[in-house]
Order: structure tokens, then sequence, then C-alpha cells
């Protein structure tokens, strides 16, 4: 076959066979050139058979590893064969039952080999608080290679929310951080935790995570009341120094969010879970479906402003942006500022800093009476003059029950589904992704 043909090749076999496979497979001469081993599922196999593939495979860069547990040499052993005959390992990638709790940080930390990426993907394992030394510790040590970072249906309560944000702040080389997790408040990161400290990864392209950025005071805040009278006249429309402080952070993290001009995607989704958890702004009084948590959005965050008192103009923050191609969760159509947020100023100010925009995600909710001014005019605009742009309805709402994150929840509890049985039925997997000459 022809040099840079990718030969994908999956060995199923029962755990007592496996050392025959192995020598029927004559592993040392067909893996010289594996990039990617993906060694995952059973729990029942010899530790030495991992070692044994290991042995042979000295220019992989890509692992996800097998069943390991902490309290057991396995551990140590599988870790010295990395260093002994997979120098060139960049890669990890942690998938379902990959670990044992207590284990997977432990070994990202003895691996001498500069990380370049780490992606988990966990959901079943009840992760301590003992984590965080470890997890601290590899960050530390990979703060300056690591350049992709993701946590998918990872349970951050547990490891810490402000253990999560230091990659922002210590990875210098970080083009990818992405948080995608489909369990409500376990997967928000804390805007107090994320401005901090100033973000380290000036070169990020691609951000993803959902944000708690807290709530106002007031039930319905400053920004969102209609001031037809003096304020000595209406003390209470006043901001509060609640209000104002929690003003503060949200600039904090804008001003931090227009720096990255390296942005490629943008995918940010808001959430806040206080005791106000909605608001009442005209006209959405009768509206039962504006109560969902999930209505929350970036208050202002694309607008132009217009010289009131209650307008501040944000969207100028994110002038530097120049290489956006994809805004994704962050814009609610349906939303109480929806006049502030989004017009024909607004969507002309997207197409002249962000030239390069190929997607743009709308959030619209299920009402029961869709009667709401959308802005089509500004968003016919933008169509008109970023011409082949991909504009995304995303439905959204206790009504409309099929919110994006509710979507992937489900996919991924049908695909579960059908895996629950798997490690009975097979002893050991492995899958192969060879670069053959």
């Amino acid at each position: 076959m022809r040099s840079e043909t990718a030969l994908e090749a999956r060995v199923l076999c029962r755990a007592i066979a496996g050392l025959r496979l192995l020598e029927h497979l004559k592993i040392e001469v067909h893996f010289q050139n594996l990039k990617s081993l993906i060694l995952p599922l059973s729990k029942n196999v010899d530790p030495s058979v991992h070692r044994q593939i290991l042995q042979h495979c000295p220019v992989i860069t890509t692992l996800n590893p097998p069943l390991i547990d902490a309290n057991k040499d396995a551990l140590v052993n599988l870790v010295l064969t990395l260093r002994e005959h997979c120098p060139e390992v960049r890669n990890i990638k942690l998938q379902e039952w990959s670990f044992y709790s207590k284990s997977l940080f432990k070994f990202l930390q003895r691996l001498e080999s500069p990380l370049e990426s780490i992606y988990v993907f966990q959901s079943r394992i009840d992760w301590s608080y003992s984590e965080r030394p470890a997890f601290i510790a590899t960050i530390t040590r990979h703060s300056t290679t690591l350049t992709d970072f993701r946590l998918s249906d990872f349970p951050l309560e547990n490891l810490g929310r402000k253990t999560i944000a230091m990659v922002l702040h210590q990875c210098l080389a970080l083009q990818r951080f992405q948080i995608v997790d489909l369990h409500g408040a376990a997967g928000d990161l804390g805007i107090e935790d994320l401005v901090a400290e100033e973000w380290a990864c000036n070169g990020l392209k691609h951000l993803e995570m959902r944000v708690d950025w807290g709530e106002f005071k007031n039930r319905v805040p400053y920004h969102l009341r209609k001031i037809d009278k003096p304020l000595q006249d209406a003390p209470d429309l006043v901001e509060t120094e609640e209000d104002l402080e929690r003003w503060a952070l949200l600039e904090r993290f804008y001003r931090q969010i227009g720096t990255l001009n390296q942005l490629e995607v943008l995918s940010l989704k808001a959430t806040y879970h206080g005791a106000n958890d909605h608001y009442y702004p005209p006209p959405f009084y009768e509206y039962d479906d504006w109560r969902s948590p999930d209505r929350a959005w970036f208050p202002q965050m694309f607008t132009l402003g217009d010289n009131k008192p209650n307008r501040r103009a944000y969207l100028t923050w994110f002038s530097n942006l120049h290489n956006l191609r994809e805004l994704r969760r962050s814009i609610h159509l349906i939303s109480p500022a929806i006049k502030m947020t989004l017009g024909p100023a607004e969507y002309r100010g997207m197409a002249t800093h962000w030239p390069h925009l190929k997607v743009i995600e709308l959030i619209e909710q299920q009402l029961k009476k869709p009667n709401v001014e959308r802005g089509d005019a500004g968003l016919s605009w933008l169509l008109k003059n970023l011409p082949g742009i991909d504009v995304r309805h995303v439905v959204s709402g206790s009504g409309a029950n099929r919110d994006e994150d509710g979507v992937r929840m489900r996919a991924l509890w049908n695909r579960r589904k059908g895996r629950d049985n798997l490690d009975h039925e097979v002893g050991f997997e492995m899958r192969m992704s060879m670069m053959l000459c």
C-alpha cells in the first residue's frame, strides 16, 4: 500500500487468548509505524499484554491507556514502559472507563514526555478532591507545551472549578480549551474563577465552555428597565453595589475574551443558579417558558450602546477577533435585551470586524405566543453582506424540548445502553491506526 495510507485494524479476542494473538500478529514487525493506540475496556487483561504491545510501538504519539488501578503496580509499570519504549507520546485520550478513580492524574503527573493534548471523557467515576494536587502538578509540568485541553462529561465540581480555570491562567501554548458537560451545573465554570488572573493563552483558537456569571440582585436588573423619568424620582432604579460588582466581573470577562485575537471558534453558554434565576421584563410576564434557567444570556455582550446610562457598548471590545469563524451558543434572539443586543448596527459591526465569520448560532425560545421582534432586518443584512454564512437556529425552552445539551444527552445515553454489557463479551480490545509504508 502507498505511504500516507491509513489503515485502521480492530482486533477483538478473549483475554485468555491475548498473548497467543500477539505472537500471531508478530507485532514487532507490523507496529513500528503505529501512531495511535487505544487499549480500552477490559479490567481482566494481564497488564503484561499492554506492556508487550507498547514495547514494539516506538513512534506512537497518541495513546488511549487501558484500565489502570492506581493502587497496584500496573500504573507504575505502564509509565516505566512508556518512558523507555514510547518517548514520542504527546497526546493522551482517556475515554469512558479508561481509568479507576484516583489514577488519572497520577498517571499524567508521572509522564516525562511533554504533553500537547489531554482529552478526558469520563462519566461513571466518582472523582475525589484528592485528585487536585496531581492535576495541578500535571498542568504546571506541561504548561509550556499543552496546546489542546478537553474535558467532556467531567464532574468539575469535585476537581474544583478554580483548578480547571488555571489551565487558562498558566498554559502559554494553549490553542483549544473545551469543556462540554451533560450534567447541568457540574460543568459550569464560575466567572469569579475565570477572571481571578489574566489568561496566559494569547494564541487560543477554540474556546468552548459554560459560564456561571451569577445573578443581579434586583429582580428586574437595572439595564433592562425602561427609564422614562429622572433617576432622582425613581431611586429604586439605581444600580445596587452588588450589581455593580457583578458588572465589574462581566466586564473583566468580556475584556479577556476581546484580547484573544487568534480566536476562531467562540462557543459560550451562560448559566446562573441563584435564587433569582429568572426575570420578568416586559412583555414577557405571561410566558411561563421564560422561567427556565437555560434562558440565561451574557448581559449586553453584543450591543453597541447608545450613550444612555443603562447601556454599555461591549461589542466593540471584540473588534480584534478578526479570525473568528464560528460564534455559537452565545446569542439569544429572544431575551429581555433583544433591542439592546442585536440590531442593524450590531450586525454591521459583526460583519466589519469578523469578515471570516462562517457560522453563527442564534438561540430562539419556544414561546406560546411567538410575537416578539426578532431583529430580522439586521439578520437579512448580515446574510447579504457575508455570503455563505451558516445561520443556525437552535430552538430552546421547556416547550421545545430540543436544547442542544438535551440532544447530546439523549444521544450519549442511547449509545451507552448498547455498550453496558460489552465488557462481559469482550476480554480485550485493541484498535490500531497505522501508517503503512
